[in-house]
């Protein structure tokens, strides 16, 4: 929840907005397709929200009866027309407010709840149109067709509403109420217990370099309800509820989270416990085949990719092999140029912070091309003849310019038949 301050309504609000990971699990159980074939659904909209809207206005006795036979919400202050009140200085800002809901905010298939003030309950409505201004209306111009739905008595949506009595503001965001919560009560989806997310569309939420993230502040509390029996509609299903908007929420079991982290940081001492406890480690090592239809002059990546990998496992170990997404460039500019830029840019550095700028391991996994790449200098001459301490095979390594020409890559890989 934050300030926002809306400049063209010089209004200050406090919205309480969804976080990443909830708008996500409510887009997922909002897409349950047992939801009744009454209630329309729109692509645009995954995420519907529920607002409160006050039917009444001067001279319209009536303006309920009349929306409801007339399949629309109206609301009023026609003295304003739909771009003049946003610079109106004789309305006030909770009217400019209402307005700009009304006409800018609600969306296709967001649910209106409006009062009863005949039997005390409330009537309900999803939008179906779009903001239209009335030039045939008397009063209360503003129009938006709607399908009214059932109505809900006082005491259902005051529990949905976490206790809190629905003010009289014309129109804003009952951010507590959940869209599918609302649909439950009125009859037109089954109960969470009472449906398997599983069986509708599977939404997938990805966390990329998962264990360099602060676990806590990412999930909290939250982490429980990722286990498959505490997900919504599971045997031993879970909620909680959340702090600013008291809303109450759980996963839907139809939520997959897929965490990725780099082979090399798999055992970093620092990752959450609970991280590991409930995620399943899936390794995906280098795959050399993947380039197989790249063809840069007559250079076997393939090869070259599987020959380095090779001498890194034994000189370092499998998890700090080189991934071949470093080569899948390549497919688009299939040159050695490319190629050579790869190396210096990607490849070279990577082994040199492997191996501490050790260059004897470097050129190790270079094989017979460490000539090539690496230039070897005798420093014996920059100590005085005399030094004890000086040793007595001294070498400087420089990198020299990447090659761009095919050789120095084939014989990263023909290393053996060359030395033999």
């Amino acid at each position: 929840m934050r300030p926002s301050y809306d400049n063209e309504l010089e209004v200050m609000d406090y919205p309480v907005e969804d976080g990443v990971f909830q708008g996500f699990c409510r887009r997922a159980q909002n897409a349950d397709a047992s939801v009744s074939s009454t209630v329309p659904r729109y692509e645009d909209n995954p995420n519907p929200h529920v607002w409160k809207l006050g039917l009444n206005a001067d001279n319209v006795r009536n303006l309920y009866g009349e929306c409801k036979r007339e399949g629309c919400i109206r609301i009023g202050w026609d003295t304003w027309g739909p771009d003049e009140y946003q610079n109106a200085d004789d309305i006030s800002s909770n009217n400019k407010r209402a307005l700009h809901i009304f006409q800018e905010e609600m969306q296709l298939g967001d649910l209106v709840v409006t009062p009863s003030y005949g039997s005390g309950g409330y009537h309900v409505a999803v939008i179906t149109g779009e903001f239209e201004w009335r030039e045939d209306l008397v009063a209360a111009k503003r129009c938006r067709e709607v399908r009214w739905l059932n109505d809900i008595s006082k005491r259902e949506l005051l529990d949905m509403n976490g206790g809190k009595t629905l003010t009289l503001q014309t129109a804003y965001e009952l951010s507590r109420i959940d869209y599918m919560g609302l649909l439950e009560g009125l009859g037109l989806a089954p109960k969470a217990e009472e449906r398997d997310g599983r069986e509708g569309k599977p939404y997938v939420f990805i966390i990329d370099e998962i264990n360099r993230g602060n676990i806590s502040k990412i999930f909290g509390e939250l982490i429980t309800l990722l286990e498959e029996d505490k997900r919504g509609g599971a045997r031993e299903a879970m909620s909680v509820e959340l702090p600013y908007s008291k809303r109450s929420f759980s996963v839907p079991s139809n939520v997959y989270v897929i965490g990725t982290m780099n082979t090399a940081d798999r055992s970093i001492a620092l990752m959450d416990t609970a991280l590991r406890r409930r995620f399943s480690f899936i390794e995906v090592m280098p795959d050399p085949s993947l380039l197989e239809d790249i063809h840069i002059e007559d250079i076997d990546l393939v090869e070259m990719m599987r020959a380095m990998n090779k001498r890194i496992e034994v000189l370092y170990d499998r998890e700090h092999t080189i991934g071949h997404a470093y080569l899948l460039p390549l497919r688009d500019d299939p040159t050695v140029s490319r190629l050579a830029r790869i190396f210096k840019d990607r490849i070279i550095p990577l082994l040199q912070e492997y191996f501490y700028d050790d260059y004897g391991k470097i050129r190790s996994v270079l094989g017979a091309a460490a000539s090539e790449f690496i230039e070897v200098q005798d420093a014996s001459g920059v100590f005085w003849a005399d030094d004890d301490r000086a040793p007595s095979d001294a070498e400087i390594f420089r990198l020299k310019e990447t090659p761009e020409t095919a050789g120095p890559y084939k014989m990263i890989y023909q290393a053996e038949a060359v030395e033999g």
